[in-house]
């Protein structure tokens, strides 16, 4: 089997490919999309009706273009979150492959979370600093917890594995299981609507996860919204599974 790869990976993976006897070709894929009508293209044009962009995609990539996969190792998933990029590369794969998309985590949650946390407490250098700090490194975290769920929305195959090996070992179940590759989708649609705005704003609260953050927003859709409720019904918001008095009076030292 042969696949396409990212020139921008680590020597390691290559090297492990070929100890794994993996046939590879370094290549970006990239595709070309028209701002004006949106128009995707796996070849750039020599023209369109409006200036043509381009973007790249995907780490490794089936031969027939069957799959794709995104690989993220440790605190690279939490630093993708930083910008939100992760999710803008989920939705990008998803709308160009129309399925076969796949996000590979190699590592261990736990591990990353306790070393960002590590990390954060060593970069304090005011106590005044501290809560900010570790309600933003908390939010990332959750945030991180919350990817598998959503990939699993967007139906893209959430994988966690050991180390590259484990990952290479896999790609000929892949390259058997998607069979051919999809058409490729005309239109571009909107990768904008990410994560709510409510659901980001709560994870930045201590102690405000994301199944929680998830539960508040089956009652507010936005921050306005909650804001009002709190003022109208307190109780309802109390009647949060998992919330509690003090998790609420956290949310609203943050907020008002």
């Amino acid at each position: 089997m042969k696949v396409f790869v990212s020139p921008l990976e680590k020597d390691y993976v290559f090297e492990a490919m070929d100890k794994v006897g993996i046939d590879y070709e370094k290549k970006e894929f990239t595709i070309y999309y028209c701002d004006e009508c949106n128009k995707i293209f796996r070849e750039k044009p020599e023209k369109c009706c409006g200036d043509l962009k381009s973007m790249s995609i995907g780490d490794i990539i089936g031969e027939k273009l069957n799959y794709i996969i995104e690989r993220k190792k440790g605190s690279d998933l939490l630093h993708s979150l930083k910008d939100d990029r992760i999710y803008l590369q989920l939705q990008s794969m998803k709308e160009i492959f129309s399925g076969n998309v796949a996000l590979v985590f190699e590592g261990s949650f736990e591990k990353v979370a306790k070393k960002e946390r590590e990390r954060v407490k060593q970069t304090i250098k005011e106590k005044s600093q501290a809560r900010k700090a570790f309600a933003a490194c908390e939010a990332r975290i959750a945030q991180m917890y919350s990817i598998p769920a959503h990939c699993l929305s967007l139906g893209i195959s959430f994988i966690q594995v050991d180390d590259i090996f484990t990952l290479l070992k896999m790609l000929k179940y892949f390259d058997y299981k998607c069979g051919e590759a999809p058409k490729i989708r005309e239109k571009k649609e909107d990768i904008s609507k990410l994560m709510p705005s409510l659901i980001k704003k709560l994870m930045t609260t201590p102690g405000i996860g994301s199944k929680l953050a998830s539960a508040i927003f089956n009652f507010a859709k936005t921050p306005n919204e909650f804001l009002e409720l709190l003022k109208t019904n307190y109780k309802k918001i109390l009647s949060i599974d998992g919330l509690g008095k003090k998790k609420l009076q956290n949310i609203m030292e943050d907020w008002l």
